[in-house]
């Protein structure tokens, strides 16, 4: 089953894990990616360390692992209120993208290649294992926290094994607005509560993802669009994917595609290896901003606690 093309060359699952594999070796060889421990806590350390694997969020075209960064707020407030399972933040600073009227710079699996290292340096260099790894991201970052996830169950290699869980939050998995075409779809009845659509309508990540590939691509490969509902073959994409928690918010313009994806994580697992969180009135990446109470308090502190719990001391979700 092929997904990823790269110009005219269609390359399947299997080839395609063992070309970036060779990039992402060669990326760490020459020391081109950044990594940043953004946060430290002092905890007991009778049970093994686990450590929460965070990719940013960004549209892919900005932001930081930093600790100061806006980007941090949302890892930064899961680890406080998840303490007594998680006691550290991993960021990876992947290469963010560009497009005209800027230089195209960095376009799809950049981002990708650069996390496959920083995952190998966990299990490798800081020792962690893979149960005691949870990996997350935030918007785009959690689209590149599945595409890892993918990555990693379709590599089979026990150099780098699956982690523990994933834990998504609103991952941005639509690029190509294949859902928008529905005057009933989220991007349309929530207009007036969110305010991330801009960001997808303009096309400007999509073209900073795609560079030199067709532009159908964004809406028709399972890479760049694992929710799109113009996928020829959608199912069995997350054939052995680690249970998987899904934060989303009812008031945002990209939910639908969050809940395709739920759906489609579910038909391929089963619904025991999901968790999905809808925050009713909570908009697009609602954890990183400081208003947006009471729902931003509520889900580190409660829901996103026994999220962390059951991916880290249970094989199945339980909710």
């Amino acid at each position: 089953m092929a997904f990823l093309r790269l110009g005219s060359l269609v390359i399947g699952w299997g080839k395609e894990c063992q070309m970036v594999h060779m990039l992402s070796q060669q990326v760490q060889k020459n020391e081109c990616f950044i990594i940043c421990m953004i946060c430290t806590f002092m905890v007991s350390y009778s049970t093994p360390l686990t450590c929460y694997f965070h990719l940013i969020g960004g549209v892919y075209t900005m932001g930081s692992g930093s600790g100061s960064s806006l980007s941090a707020h949302a890892p930064l407030r899961m680890i406080k209120s998840c303490s007594q399972i998680v006691d550290r933040v991993f960021c990876v600073d992947y290469r963010v993208s560009s497009a005209p009227p800027f230089e195209s710079a960095n376009p799809y699996p950049a981002a990708l290649i650069d996390a496959i290292p920083g995952y190998q340096y966990l299990l490798h260099t800081a020792k962690f294992k893979p149960d005691n790894i949870i990996i997350s991201g935030d918007s785009a970052g959690g689209h590149l926290a599945v595409a890892l996830s993918c990555y990693l169950v379709q590599l089979d290699d026990p150099y780098l094994p699956l982690p523990r869980a994933l834990i998504l939050l609103l991952p941005s998995t639509d690029w190509g607005c294949t859902h928008d075409s529905d005057p009933t779809s989220s991007v349309h009845r929530n207009a007036n509560s969110d305010f991330v659509a801009p960001f997808f309508t303009s096309g400007y990540t999509a073209r900073a993802l795609l560079a030199y590939l067709p532009e159908d691509e964004i809406r028709t490969n399972a890479w760049l669009s694992p929710s799109s509902l113009e996928l020829s073959s959608p199912k069995g994409l997350f054939t052995g994917m680690p249970p998987t928690c899904i934060i989303s918010g009812g008031a945002e313009h990209t939910v639908d595609p969050m809940r395709t994806l739920r759906d489609r994580i579910v038909a391929d697992t089963n619904m025991e290896n999901v968790l999905y969180l809808e925050y009713e009135d909570a908009v697009h990446d609602f954890l990183i901003f400081t208003f947006h109470e009471p729902e931003r308090s509520q889900a580190p502190s409660g829901d996103c606690y026994l999220a962390c719990k059951c991916h880290v001391a249970s094989v199945c979700l339980l909710y």
